[in-house]
């Protein structure tokens, strides 16, 4: 039996959107983070590997990414303000690996001196949150950095973090894969 063209292209769209959307999901239906692939930072903040893989680069949040953060709406936006832009070069955590903590160092646009909301969430494999916190980033002269040291057991997460600010809440977002050894 013969098809009319529209119906074979709307059953090859289907077939499609299937193939698409998959990949995120494990057998079991529940989202997944591959946090096999790991940048290697040293303790300086030196990159000694990294991958051209999109981590640590500006992102647009899923609607379930930015879910993550919805109990993080503890602190007012008050009084802060966004840098007309934040240098995606060197937006990751280091060390990576780390043992006890790693720093988020911040640049954007020389002389800005502000402050904005910097929230972050450490997920595992399956997108379950293991840490999460809120804190008030302070930048002098366009430079900014956050010391984390999450309470988790030793593995490979997913960090998901949110810059924001009065009248642009998450105008920033990135993610990047950590190892706790």
């Amino acid at each position: 039996m013969k098809h009319p063209p529209s119906v074979c292209c709307i059953l090859f769209l289907f077939l499609l959107s299937g193939i698409v959307f998959l990949p995120g999901c494990g057998k079991d239906g529940v989202s997944r983070a591959d946090v096999s692939a790991q940048w290697q930072i040293d303790e300086n903040g030196g990159i000694i590997k990294s991958l051209n893989d999109g981590q640590w680069q500006q992102k647009t949040f899923t609607k379930q990414e930015l879910e993550l953060f919805s109990s993080l709406d503890t602190m007012s936006l008050a009084g802060t303000t966004a840098p007309a832009t934040i240098n995606n070069q060197r937006t990751y955590a280091y060390p990576n690996p780390f043992v006890g903590a790693h720093d988020f160092p911040l640049k954007c646009e020389s002389g800005y001196n502000g402050s904005c909301i910097f929230k972050y969430v450490i997920v595992d494999n399956k997108m379950k949150s293991v840490d999460r916190a809120v804190a008030r980033l302070y930048f002098s002269n366009g430079i900014a950095s956050v010391r984390v040291g999450p309470e988790i057991t030793s593995g490979k997460y997913r960090v998901y973090y949110t810059l924001s600010a009065s009248g642009k809440p998450h105008f920033f977002q990135t993610w990047g894969n950590v190892e706790k050894r």
